[in-house]
């Protein structure tokens, strides 16, 4: 029973991670290595973790983890798709953030700015 249980949980780890990205080949030539070899891709194509992305003289290409996040492949460039995802980096997330502050900021100063400080008083 214990090895039949070792035995499912290896084979649904192995089906998790079978395909932990995907690959973009986006201009010239881009290769994968699986273990076997360098193979020409053309479009996307799943990888696992450990495979090789190649991107041949002129290549490039792009790896897309399962959270969205990216890595490019430059020409001359090979890099490895990595058990875990990268974490992305959100600027545009945070500009829109500090954008909503400053607005909150000007908001508030326009709205308390006492027009009336250099007026005269009504009574003596």
């Amino acid at each position: 029973m214990r090895k039949l249980a070792i035995g499912l949980a290896a084979s649904m780890a192995m089906t998790v991670s079978a395909e932990a990205a995907m690959v973009q080949a986006l201009d010239g030539p881009v290769f994968v290595d699986r273990g076997e070899g360098y193979q020409a891709i053309a479009g996307a194509t799943p990888a696992a973790p450990g495979d090789l992305v190649l991107a041949g003289n002129g290549g490039s290409a792009q790896i897309r983890y399962e959270n969205g996040c990216t890595v490019a492949v430059e020409s001359g460039q090979t890099v490895a798709v990595t058990h875990s995802p990268p974490q992305c980096r959100r600027t545009g997330n945070w500009l829109i953030g500090a954008a909503a502050v400053g607005g909150i900021v000007t908001g508030v100063i326009l709205l308390t700015d006492d027009d009336d400080a250099d007026a005269k008083p009504v009574s003596p």
